[in-house]
């Protein structure tokens, strides 16, 4: 991953975050959602995160040789989704870390 890709995740890690805080526990009043909920999401957004930022190669022409054809899109998502592993790790930890107010380093403060 290259340092723009890391920064970037971070700016959508930290802005997931947020957006979760403010409209589902703020706006819609709920509890922090699940973690199967955001591992879906961090999910979801790995897998398209790894798709863009992984370059795939020419896949040969279906008609022509439509086992090649699948072979090829099986080679492909293998490497797309093993890209998908390392982005979903870390997006999966800042989104944890993040919903329990430790993103940044910081703590929660109880109320007296």
């Amino acid at each position: 991953m290259s340092p723009e890709q890391a920064a970037l995740l971070a700016l959508i890690a930290a802005a997931l975050v947020q957006a979760i805080k403010i409209v589902w526990m703020g706006l819609l009043g709920q509890p922090k959602p699940p973690t199967v909920a955001l591992q879906a999401i961090a999910f979801a957004i790995s897998a398209v995160l790894a798709f863009f930022w992984t370059p795939l190669g020419e896949l040969p022409v279906p008609a022509a040789d439509p086992v090649a054809y699948a072979l090829a899109l099986l080679a492909a998502a293998g490497v797309v989704f093993l890209a998908a592993s390392g982005i979903y790790v870390v997006l999966l930890e800042a989104l944890l870390k993040g919903l329990d107010g430790a993103l940044f380093g910081r703590k929660k403060v109880l109320a007296p």
